[in-house]
């Protein structure tokens, strides 16, 4: 018998092409180094590398005792494939924190173990006996009697395989295209090695004498190549995605309490501990309704509850959404829970006393007017009838406000309550036009009757009475208005453009409004413009201010109505009189 073939049949270079192609992998991969699991995966690649390359030089010898010491080293390879390659897979998918748990350590040392007992093998014959070497198909093939550790090693390390290919199918089906082609490629690299190894281990192919695994590593090595070079696998890993929803949901201050489709609690999140003084365990598999203490409709909106906590009642928002799977199938619900207590608080105190206020303030100024207008009568002296009157018209200004703020407030209200509806512009600016505060004044209106906005009606007149008596605040002579609008049909939005001539608005008043906020001071005269910014932002839309010495422009964005509503409120307008101007372009 030779004790070296002399040539290189094609079965050993089959191995040598798996042997140099996982090492040309592991080149690649030692970049990337440093990402989830890729020392794992390199570890894993140098057993295929010593694995196929071993065994192809093994193919070459047949001297039994070099032949069963390449066999040991081909062995020690094997046992270093499995546990490597369930580590990437847990690392890879977002489960590092599985490696460094007990049992997979303990798992980690039956490799370590299958070493030691392979290399004492020829003394103690625990793994193999009888080693022989047997020509096939001009290869120096082995044949002796596995023992059963054999079995148990060859099929540990066949199972770690297995588990890390569904986890990484898993990452298929759980995170859609991101990773699929990449996941679903590594994942089935395992496989024809893997349906070789077995054939050879149980005898099922028609030459037990030769172990195909080292060929097989040939399409293992091409679907990682294509998974890691041609697709840059670790450019976008699911960790990062696994790590966000589970930071998504554990890092968030807010209790989180995730639901099944029957209601009951499938998890919590530590803020959810906290608040319900229980534990994840403890909650999971409870109905909603006994762990936050009244019923949830998963359904329904605007729904808040009290939970006493440390001790305190708080109140809470609840905020449900649907869980749903990666294809789109409705698996739960998801609770979120906000701290209302102190808006709820201050809104109730802010209730009362603008409630408080309006009333005594409205009747305490009636009186105060009513004395007045009694004492003016009453008293001869023209400089106390002057000072008489001037705290006369003071007292019907602030009773003025408080009733402009009462309307602004029971409009805002109603907005709120109520859909919007389809106003015709130029029609509010005519009615508003006729009103005894205005009427004295001159206002050139070139406003589109085709023009029709989104609005409230009720909130939009409010809006431009005060803005153009807030305008006439600052004239000492009748000013002239002129209302425009701009901007194209088509749009979201309609500008209309509102120009006082002959005064100004002070630049201070302008920038107290536009600041969002009074300081003592930079503070506006009166509520006017605030009534403005606050009806026109209810609305949806904005204000800016443009000024100088002589003239100032407010410009209002609104929402515009849709073109088919835009038509029907002009020629619901038609039917109540002539629209000369009805096809005019704003």
């Amino acid at each position: 018998m030779n004790v070296v073939s002399s040539s290189l049949p094609w079965l050993t270079l089959a191995a040598f092409a798996s042997g140099g192609g996982a090492l040309a992998l592991i080149s690649y991969l030692y970049r990337y180094r440093g990402q989830p699991g890729v020392r794992w995966f390199i570890l894993a690649m140098s057993a295929v590398t010593v694995f196929s390359t071993s065994y192809g030089v093994g193919l070459l010898v047949f001297d039994p005792l070099v032949r069963e010491a390449i066999g040991t080293v081909t062995w020690i390879a094997l046992a270093w494939m499995g546990v490597p390659f369930l580590a990437f897979a847990l690392a890879y998918t977002g489960r590092g924190s599985t490696i460094r748990s007990t049992p997979f350590r303990l798992l980690l040392g039956v490799p370590v173990l299958i070493t030691v007992l392979a290399a004492a093998n020829p003394a103690l014959g625990l793994l193999w006996s009888d080693f022989d070497v047997v020509r096939v198909f001009g290869h120096a093939g082995a044949e002796y009697a596995l023992e059963p550790l054999a079995y148990v090693t060859f099929t540990m390390g066949t199972l770690s395989a297995g588990v890390a290919t569904l986890l990484l199918f898993e990452t298929v089906f759980s995170y859609g295209p991101l990773y699929r082609r990449e996941a679903a490629a590594v994942a089935l690299s395992a496989v024809p090695p893997g349906i070789a190894g077995f054939v050879w281990l149980f005898g099922l192919g028609p030459v037990p004498q030769f172990n195909a695994m080292a060929v097989a590593f040939l399409p293992h090595v091409a679907l990682d190549a294509y998974a890691f070079v041609g697709n840059n696998m670790f450019d976008s890993r699911p960790a990062t995605r696994r790590a966000a929803e589970r930071t998504a949901i554990d890092d968030v201050d807010n209790p989180i309490v995730v639901l099944d489709e029957g209601g009951l609690v499938v998890r919590l999140n530590a803020a959810a501990e906290s608040l319900f003084d229980s534990d994840d365990a403890d909650a999971v598999g409870a109905p909603v309704a006994d762990l936050i203490g009244r019923s949830i409709d998963l359904d329904g909106t605007d729904q808040a509850v009290t939970i006493r906590s440390d001790g305190r009642r708080r109140e809470y928002a609840v905020s449900t959404s649907p869980l749903r799977d990666s294809a789109g199938t409705r698996v739960g619900y998801t609770l979120v829970l906000q701290d209302i207590t102190v808006e709820r608080q201050r809104e109730q105190r802010l209730q009362v006393l603008n409630r408080t206020l309006r009333h005594n303030l409205r009747n305490d100024l009636n009186v105060v007017h009513g004395y007045l207008e009694l004492a003016a009568e009453r008293i001869d002296d023209e400089g106390i009838e002057s000072t008489l009157e001037t705290a006369e018209e003071t007292t019907t200004e602030l009773m003025e406000l408080g009733t402009k703020a009462r309307r602004f407030e029971q409009a805002v209200a109603n907005e709120r309550q109520s859909d919007r509806e389809t106003v015709v512009l130029s029609d509010l600016i005519e009615e508003l036009a006729t009103e005894p505060s205005l009427d004295r004044h001159s206002i050139d209106v070139d406003v589109p009757r085709s023009l029709a906005l989104e609005s409230d009606e009720r909130l939009l007149r409010i809006v431009l009475r005060n803005l153009l008596e807030s305008c006439l605040e600052y004239a000492d002579e009748a000013p002239t208005f002129e209302i425009r609008t701009s901007g194209h049909p088509s749009s979201e939005f309609s500008h209309v453009e509102v120009r006082m001539l002959g005064a100004a608005i002070p630049d201070h008043e302008i920038a107290v409004v536009e600041d969002g906020q009074e300081t003592a001071l930079n503070h506006g005269s009166g509520m006017g413009l605030w009534f403005v910014k606050w009806g026109v932002s209810t609305l949806g839309g904005d204000v800016t201010f443009e000024t100088d010495e002589s003239e100032s422009t407010i410009t209002l964005q609104l929402p515009r109505a849709d073109e088919g509503a835009d038509r029907a409120s002009v020629d619901a307008a038609s039917r109540d009189g002539d629209l000369p101007d009805a096809e005019h372009a704003d």
